[in-house]
This record gives C-alpha cells, structure tokens and sequence, in this order.
C-alpha cells in the first residue's frame, strides 16, 4: 500500500522511493552539500511516516515494474540475479539457483539500494491484447490453469542513496 500511495498517488519517481522508505541518516545527511542536502532534508520531512525503521526485505511488483529494497543496515538477506533479460530477486541465492542455476550475475544489494527491474513496453502491450482464458476446465473435480508467461524486464537500475539526475 505504502509504495503504491507514494508512487501512484504522490507521484514520486520510482527511483526516488528509497530516498523515502530507507533515507541516509540525518548526521549522512547534515555532511552533504548542495541541492541534494536539502531536497533530502525535504523528503525526511514531508515522508517522516513513512521510514521503514528495523530489519526489513520487500519485493513489490505489478504489471509496470518489480521493485525490491531491505534495510538501510542489511539486518535482513536480499538477492538479486540477472540472465538475460530476466531478473531474479528472492531472500536467499538458492531459490534463484533453483530456477535459474547459472545465471549471468548475481549480487546482494547494499542495505538501502534497491533493484528495480522495468517491465518492456513492447511486451505489456502483448500480454494486454491477449484475452485473459475466463473458464477453468474441470478434470477430475480440480481446476486446472493455464499458465501465462509474465513479461521480461527491459532495464534494471541500482541505486545506491542517490538523487537520480546527480
């Protein structure tokens, strides 16, 4: 809900949400200099409410992007693994390794540096033109569903406590 009131509601670019949810401590803060000292001065302000205090992992997704961040201090796992086009993001490397066993790259994030993985354009208009299958067919008394083949990033982008456009 948290992220979906930010982003949507408030209209906050996705990139700057961790800037909300896990900011630099204020003395990090009070060291900087410039614009960037001050809009997140602004952003500690206004979104006070919102810091995530304590260990923390989320993984938050919907049919635009996968968003993923844990706490400032690392008290709690996130992994995150790119092949290809495809991004992985779980709590622990194996499950990645489960489905995708050798995958390009895989990394641990940095406490407050989220991976956000876009979701290709191209791909959304492909699977919205598609007719959902409405109908379950019945076999033996148990629903059987088709499964959909989910679209595939086509950016990932790491930030780490910085204003984008810096």
């Amino acid at each position: 809900y948290l992220l979906d009131f930010i982003v949507r509601k408030q209209r906050i670019d996705l990139e700057m949400v961790h800037l909300i949810l896990a900011p630099p401590l204020w003395e990090e803060i009070e060291r900087m200099t410039g614009d960037n000292r001050e809009s997140l001065r602004a952003l500690r302000i206004i979104y006070g409410n919102a810091l995530l205090n304590g260990p923390f992992s989320i993984i938050v997704g919907n049919g635009n992007y996968i968003y993923a961040l844990n706490d400032r201090i690392k008290l709690r796992p996130l992994v995150a693994a790119r092949k290809g086009e495809c991004l992985f993001i779980s709590s622990e490397e194996a499950p990645i390794r489960k489905v995708c066993p050798s995958p390009d790259r895989i990394w641990q994030p940095d406490g407050g540096e989220p991976v956000i993985g876009r979701i290709k354009e191209k791909e959304k208009n492909k699977n919205n033109s598609k007719e959902l299958n409405k109908g379950s067919s019945i076999d033996s008394g148990k629903y059987r569903k088709k499964s959909k083949k989910l679209p595939m990033p086509d950016s990932f982008t790491v930030y780490k406590n910085k204003i984008p456009g810096d």
